[in-house]
Parts: C-alpha cells; sequence; structure tokens
C-alpha cells in the first residue's frame, strides 16, 4: 500500500503510519498503526454473496413470495447473481417444476451502487406439497428452503 489520502476536513492528515501484516489476498486484513491510533483494513471483493433471504417460507400453489439476494459491498457495475429453484431428492435433483422464478433466465443483477435486490418466486399449482430449494450464486452459494403448499 503507498499514496494512502486521510482528510481530515479539507486539509490531508499528517499520519506516519505502517502495516503490521502484509494483506495480499481477498479475504485477509491488516491493522494500519500510527500514534494516533489504529485502523483495521480489511481487503474484499466486491459482488460476492453474502446472503440469501425468503421472506415466507411457505406459499400456496398460485401464490407467489419474495426472496431477496444479498452482497457484501456495493458493486461498482451491474453484478448478476445466478439464482435456481431445485428438487432437494437426491442431491438436488434437478431444476424443480413447483415454481418458476422472475426473472426467468435465473439471473438476478444487482445494480451499481447497491448491495442487494429483490426477484419472485411464482408457486405452481401442486397436486400436493413439496419442498423447494432455492440456490443463489456469485462467488459463494447460498441456500433457502420453501415449502410449496397444495392450493386450496
Amino acid at each position: 500500500m503507498s499514496d494512502i489520502n486521510i482528510q481530515t476536513g479539507t486539509t490531508p492528515a499528517n499520519v506516519m503510519w505502517t502495516a503490521k501484516d502484509k494483506v495480499t489476498d481477498c479475504g485477509q486484513h491488516t491493522s494500519i498503526l500510527s500514534e494516533l491510533g489504529q485502523v483495521d483494513l480489511w481487503y474484499r471483493a466486491a459482488g460476492v454473496l453474502s446472503g440469501l433471504t425468503l421472506f415466507a417460507d411457505t406459499v400456496r400453489g398460485g401464490g407467489s413470495v419474495q426472496g431477496q439476494v444479498t452482497l457484501e459491498l456495493p458493486v461498482l457495475t451491474d453484478t448478476p447473481v445466478s439464482v435456481v429453484a431445485l428438487d432437494p431428492g437426491g442431491g438436488f435433483s434437478g431444476p424443480s417444476d413447483a415454481v418458476s422464478l422472475d426473472p426467468l433466465d435465473g439471473v438476478v443483477n444487482v445494480l451499481q451502487g447497491r448491495t442487494m435486490r429483490q426477484f419472485t418466486i411464482n408457486a405452481n399449482k401442486v397436486a400436493q406439497t413439496k419442498q423447494v430449494v432455492i440456490v443463489a450464486s456469485a462467488g459463494v452459494t447460498k441456500k433457502a428452503h420453501l415449502t410449496v403448499e397444495r392450493s386450496a
């Protein structure tokens, strides 16, 4: 690290500092020490998925539920997050026929400067209750479980 400019109001701070540990890869951090104190500096990649949330864990066939993907940091450009709905049987046997996702292509774009984006899960009418696993991926993978109940 070099040429770090810390502003205090309208003038640069007169601070001498040294890095305690080298930061060479994503996920690492160092403490920056000076005569004024200590600051922790983390190196994290933008666009890494930190959360997948479903705003309900059960939905009736014919209904819908909102989901949300959350990234660790605001992104510098629109960033795609892959989202799929799978049947949980036998190690995620394949795409679920109990739901469809909106957007249909399974890509939720988190917009520039943001950390999260919502999407819709539409439940199809089912003859019996079905379990669905929603899987989101962007750098890491997160899973959430949804129950689709038979329509009344």
